[in-house]
């Protein structure tokens, strides 16, 4: 493996870990709604210069277009908006913890629609344990609301709850993703991805936030800057060179970085405070995604190839 290309492992780390910092960031001065709206309006130009450059050809197919288009809504604009909104009530290292899960989720959902993907015991003895993390985090506001909290802890684990909710969507997309969108050029399902994506979030931002209030300061604009064209248009472009060069496999142990990087961003940048749960949460979290990934010597390594479901890895 090149140095280069540990370099590039390293940026993409460090683009989506900071994407939970720039969010909270973007939310000074933007609703959830029309932030999504915006970073997707970035991101889709950008991705669809780079597919008019690559001068990839147009699906003519009314059937894919529409399973690109459901794709975009499931695994762009919905877990967006709603780790987005979960940040207007909780820490952007929180929130960053709780998406790293997706793996956890992709392999419940791939069991009952993969042939390849079973449950075995060693992966049940991951998602237990990943799913103890979940539950060390939730403890707090649990105790809380069960002990007479107040709304706020009620409000609390909704957003925590609704980051959750965008894991699943990313794991879902990924299984449907891997079943139905085949035989397409990684990036034009991008492209299409983030196009549909923008057109559901900007009736969604019109709809529920009308009037949309786009008054922005300089950090803000930066952030949706990073967001938009770092975080969701060059993202896409670093990650299937990774794939391409290293493998699936390898280039998802990104996966392990980027709530380090959330985490500690948030702390350095916001103040925010990490505590023991949030810690010990990550810790079971990451043992359970890797013993999910885990393989016995006797069992195949799965097919490295560039697959459409990108974006489950970001926030």
């Amino acid at each position: 493996m090149k140095i280069r290309d540990w370099g590039v492992f390293t940026l993409l780390a460090a683009i989506w870990g900071s994407s939970y910092l720039f969010i909270k960031i973007g939310l000074n001065d933007l609703q959830p709604f029309t932030l999504v709206a915006v970073r997707l309006a970035l991101g889709a130009a950008g991705m669809w210069i780079i597919v008019a450059v690559m001068r990839l050809p147009l699906p003519r197919d009314w059937k894919t277009i529409a399973k690109l288009s459901l794709l975009g809504f499931t695994n762009t604009t919905l877990p967006f908006v709603l780790i987005t909104w979960g940040e207007t009530r909780i820490d952007s290292g929180v929130a960053s913890v709780l998406n790293a899960t997706v793996p956890l989720f992709s392999l419940i959902i791939a069991h009952f629609f993969l042939e390849d993907e079973k449950i075995t015991w060693l992966r049940l003895g991951g998602l237990t344990t990943g799913f103890l993390g979940i539950v060390l985090i939730f403890s707090e506001h649990i105790g809380d609301i069960f002990g007479g909290g107040d709304a706020g802890s009620a409000m609390t684990l909704l957003a925590q709850l609704a980051v959750i909710g965008a894991s699943v969507a990313y794991a879902g997309s990924s299984v449907f993703a891997k079943t139905q969108v085949k035989k397409i050029h990684p990036m034009m399902v991008a492209g299409f991805q983030l196009g549909s994506a923008f057109v559901w979030s900007a009736i969604s931002a019109v709809v529920v936030e009308w009037p949309l209030q786009i008054q922005m300061s300089n950090q803000s604009v930066f952030a949706l800057a990073w967001l938009g064209i770092l975080g969701t248009c060059i993202a896409y472009v670093i990650y299937f060179h990774l794939i391409n060069v290293w493998g699936a496999t390898r280039t998802t142990l990104v996966t392990y970085l980027i709530p380090v990087l959330g985490v500690s961003l948030g702390a350095l940048v916001l103040g925010e405070q990490a505590d023991w749960r949030l810690l010990a949460g990550f810790a079971l979290i990451a043992s359970g995604i890797g013993l999910v990934n885990a393989r016995r010597p006797s069992q195949p390594a799965p097919k490295e190839a560039a697959t459409p479901e990108t974006a489950e890895l970001s926030g």
